[in-house]
This record gives structure tokens, sequence and C-alpha cells, in this order.
């Protein structure tokens, strides 16, 4: 949906963008699963 505006707004390739992407939902999760275990231990 967003892909083509992204793409033409940073003059970046599609691999580029989905790499980020990519990252990003890595870092989501990973956050996650820290935030949930550091949630559990404080309640």
């Amino acid at each position: 949906m967003y892909k083509n505006s992204l793409i033409a707004h940073f003059d970046a390739s599609q691999t580029a963008i989905g790499v980020i992407f990519s990252m990003a939902i890595v870092m989501l999760g990973l956050s996650a699963a820290v935030a949930g275990t550091w949630g559990q231990r404080s309640a």
C-alpha cells in the first residue's frame, strides 16, 4: 500500500524498503518479549 510512496520519497529500492520493514517487525517482536517479561516480574 505505502511501498511505492516510500520508494519514491526516499529514492530507495524495493529490497531496501523490505529489509527496513522486516527489521522493524523484528525489533517490535523483541521489544514486546522484553516488555512482557519485565511486566510479569513487576506485577
